[in-house]
């Protein structure tokens, strides 16, 4: 059973002229709740994105735009909670099921995915809040640091950074000349 995403915005292939669509979409303070639950995070303020649909291909469609959010993540250092920005670009080509080339008639697709490849449309559209929860997950700093952990770590290797010593390989060999010069 397919279960709801926290943020859904559905849109239809057939709703989308042949010229384009823009839509603005944001997430509602219940979906913000239910995404930073999903995400770990402890607040997602605010989730908003751009998106301009237009078809593509025979049956696809592409959507192009950028998502913006404001979130609140756990710093890795010292484990309080710091406000984050995130901006995202999205490039998302959709085709329909039926139209994507089977594995076995690609040569060499058993053993390499296509990275390139656009994705499947959902019952014949798009999710367009599902995509914006994904390029906010994308967008996230992995390894979160607060701007007061990196102001600490920058003094802490300031101050216990040993003294830089060049390494000087052949040092020895003046004097070993000059003694054998005076032999």
């Amino acid at each position: 059973m397919n279960e709801m995403p926290p943020f859904s915005r559905r849109l239809a292939i057939s709703d989308v002229p042949p010229n384009g669509t823009w839509m603005n979409i944001s997430a509602g303070e219940a979906e913000r709740a239910a995404l930073a639950r999903d995400m770990a995070l402890p607040e997602v303020r605010r989730l908003e994105a751009r998106f301009h649909a237009k078809p593509w291909g025979r049956s696809g469609l592409r959507v192009t735009g950028e998502i913006e959010a404001e979130i609140v993540q756990i710093c890795g250092v010292t484990l309080e909670p710091f406000p984050a920005q995130v901006r995202e670009e999205v490039d998302v080509r959709l085709v329909d099921a039926a139209d994507l080339p089977k594995m076995e008639e690609v040569p060499g697709a058993e053993h390499e995915a296509d990275l390139d490849a656009p994705d499947v449309l959902d019952n014949g559209g798009v999710d367009l809040g599902a995509l914006a929860a994904e390029h906010l997950a994308l967008g996230m700093d992995p390894y979160p640091r607060s701007p007061a952990a990196r102001g600490e770590e920058a003094a802490s290797t300031e101050e216990e950074a040993p003294p830089v010593e060049t390494h000087r390989p052949f040092a020895g060999l003046g004097s070993l000349l000059n003694k054998r010069d005076q032999s």
